[in-house]
């Protein structure tokens, strides 16, 4: 009979992970081509530590290492396509929804729901809420659109792949607590020493893992603390304490990677320092204050999935006593208290529903707690943030529909209630394919933030952007000057005004605009695709190049020299080192590419613009060196492997 159970449960549970990873692949089968975005270039693109895997034993430091790590696998087998990346992050997410099906199901287990061991007075569907409710909730976590950002954003997979690790955590710690008792209120003993400690192990060492790839992990012991009180109840109090005191202790995990610096590369160093100076961008009290708007926000896209943007243009809260912010703090507040008194008087009576929706909403604002408290982050507001959290809502509200159907006797209001969970469910699967498609390119994204916020100087301005890299002049200039009339002051629209006029012929209007630019550094405050530093430097660029086309090539140096000061980056000493090479100032030009292989000893261009200056000054057998050198990094380097064959018949 148990055999048979077992034999027909293993079966059930195949059939979930079957059905999750198909309508997984089929709802993000639109993005396995989509490019490299924002932070992907910086995380992954242009990082050159991750094309060899051998970094990563020289250097354990980070608290984001595994998710470089797989990053790394990415690039031994594919290099930079991106259909590897985009693959792994959709398996990820499938793997995810089926460890919420094992999680969920374990609660229930626990709780005393399971055939002949549920209680005479509950309902006939009792029995089979080990299969439906853990589905339920699964199903939706996975086809649910507010995930596509930490899914499709190839660089978002540290919040997926923690996640993972996270969720795996959990399950083995069940796993391992929970061998001969699934009933809330039993005592049983272990079935067996040797699986239980193997599965604690595996658990703590999953821990680990989560903890060393995303900061969101640092919230993993409370979770384990919270399930171990709450569905756990099969030994004395000494021993759980003994049990949990190891997770404890990884909580020094993420501070001491973050604030220790270890021997990793320049770019890691970089991360290091801007997740510290994060602290200090935005005061933790505005930042708590515009979080109680946050959470609002992302309550609300969990249950009505609309007019999602990619960046939002969220205001800062200054007090308390908004009104806006008021209500959101009065209303999260009322929300937790009453999760936390549902959950007391479900214990006292043994209400296993309550329970389970009680540490949903615990859930939610315990895994939302590093990123939406006292601790500030330059972006407010991100969707791949709720992502963790939007397991503890789900099961919540799937919970709380289920308890209901279940206890309602009106046929009538059950096929209401049927009909409303079906309309709100059945739309997912589409809304997520649908958004999946808007990360096509950065074209699109932008175009879906310009038809949501027309009147954001920002989106206008990014736009243009695109339009401007895509050579598209004509599309870019109505852009930026919708952005100019927008803000006037903001001086991104400004220098690519600059820039397009100058690739148009327009030298006297373009100076103008290159000069607004500079002039305007200072009331930057949008958020955009350029840094304002990086932005200034790109100005007096632009000035120097339109003082180069003008014969006054002495102002064109001042300009490359200001430039450089604000901006000391390869790619800008490279354009100087070009700049001097076509002044026929070879000398000069080789000193700013050897500033710019300083920079980024691995940077091909720089190699390949020294070797070119060489040549010309007649140093061949330098400049052949040169070439293989550029070559050595970039094998397919076209330009590189002509001039050694070019050389090579001279010498």
């Amino acid at each position: 009979m148990d055999a048979s159970k077992d034999t027909t449960s293993f079966s059930y549970t195949i059939l979930i992970i079957i059905i999750l990873s198909v309508l997984g692949f089929l709802i993000y089968s639109n993005i396995l081509h989509a490019p490299f975005i924002f932070d992907d270039n910086g995380y992954i693109a242009a990082n050159y530590q991750i094309r060899d895997i051998s970094n990563f034993l020289k250097d354990f430091s980070g608290t984001r290492y595994f998710g470089f790590l797989s990053f790394a696998v990415n690039y031994y087998f594919g290099g930079l396509n991106t259909f590897g990346y985009h693959l792994v992050n959709i398996i990820i997410h499938i793997v995810n929804a089926i460890l919420v099906y094992l999680l969920v199901q374990s609660m229930i287990r626990g709780l005393g729901f399971e055939g002949s061991r549920v209680q005479e007075n509950t309902r006939p569907l009792d029995s089979l809420t080990p299969r439906i409710l853990p589905f339920a909730v699964s199903l939706i976590f996975l086809v649910h659109p507010i995930q596509t950002q930490a899914v499709t954003y190839i660089s978002q997979r540290f919040t997926s792949l923690a996640v993972l690790f996270y969720l795996l955590a959990i399950v083995l710690y069940v796993k391992s607590r929970g061998q001969g008792s699934r009933n809330l209120y039993g005592c049983d003993r272990y079935a067996g020493i040797k699986p239980a400690a193997t599965y604690y192990v595996l658990s703590l060492f999953s821990a680990i893992l989560a903890m060393k790839t995303k900061e969101i992990s640092f919230t993993l012991p409370i979770i384990i603390i919270l399930y171990e009180f709450i569905f756990l109840n099969n030994c004395r109090f000494r021993q759980r304490i003994l049990y949990l005191l190891p997770f404890v202790l990884t909580l020094a995990i993420i501070p001491l990677s973050l604030f220790i610096s270890g021997t990793g590369s320049a770019f890691e160093e970089l991360q290091r320092q801007a997740k510290i100076q994060d602290l200090t961008a935005l005061p933790k009290y505005k930042y708590l204050l515009t979080q109680f708007n946050v959470i609002i926000t992302y309550l609300r896209l969990l249950f009505f999935p609309v007019h999602q943007h990619f960046v939002y243009d969220y205001p800062i809260s200054k007090s308390i006593f908004e009104i806006r912010t008021f209500l959101s703090f009065l209303f999260l507040l009322s929300f937790f208290l009453f999760a936390v008194y549902l959950c007391l008087l479900s214990h006292a009576r043994r209400n296993p529903y309550g329970l389970l929706i009680a540490f949903g909403i615990i859930w939610f604002f315990v895994t939302l707690s590093v990123e939406s408290s006292v601790i500030p982050i330059i972006n407010v507001i991100f969707e791949h943030r709720v992502y963790l959290p939007s397991i503890g809502i789900i099961l919540s509200a799937v919970t709380a529909y289920y308890y209901l159907f279940n206890h309602i006797q009106s046929k009538t209001a059950k096929i209401f209630l049927s009909l409303l969970i079906l309309s709100a469910i059945l739309p997912l699967p589409y809304a997520t394919y649908k958004r999946n498609a808007v990360y096509k390119d950065l074209l699109t994204i932008w175009s879906d933030e310009a038809i949501k916020s027309p009147n954001r100087a920002a989106v206008r301005t990014n736009l243009g952007l695109i339009y401007l890299d895509r050579d598209m002049l004509d599309e870019a200039e109505r852009e930026f000057k919708k952005a100019v009339e927008l803000s006037p002051l903001s001086p991104v629209p400004h220098r690519s005004l600059g820039l397009i006029y100058e690739r148009k012929g327009l030298f006297n209007e373009a100076e103008d605009e290159y000069k607004m630019a500079i002039r305007f550094s200072r009331y930057e405050s949008e958020r955009t695709l350029i840094d304002p530093w990086i932005l200034k430097s790109q100005s007096h660029t632009g000035l120097g190049r339109l003082y180069y086309k003008k014969g006054l090539f002495d102002n064109a140096v001042k300009e490359y020299e200001k430039a450089v000061q604000l901006n000391p980056s390869t790619d800008l000493y490279n354009d100087f080192g070009i700049l001097y090479g076509e002044m026929g100032m070879f000398d000069k030009a080789i000193e700013k590419f050897n500033d710019a292989i300083r920079i980024e000893p691995n940077d091909a261009a720089a190699y390949f613009n020294k070797a070119f200056a060489m040549e010309k000054k007649g140093m061949l057998d330098m400049a052949v060196k040169g070439y293989k050198e550029a070559l050595t990094i970039d094998p397919n380097f076209k330009e590189a492997r002509e001039a050694i064959s070019r050389l090579s018949g001279l010498r």
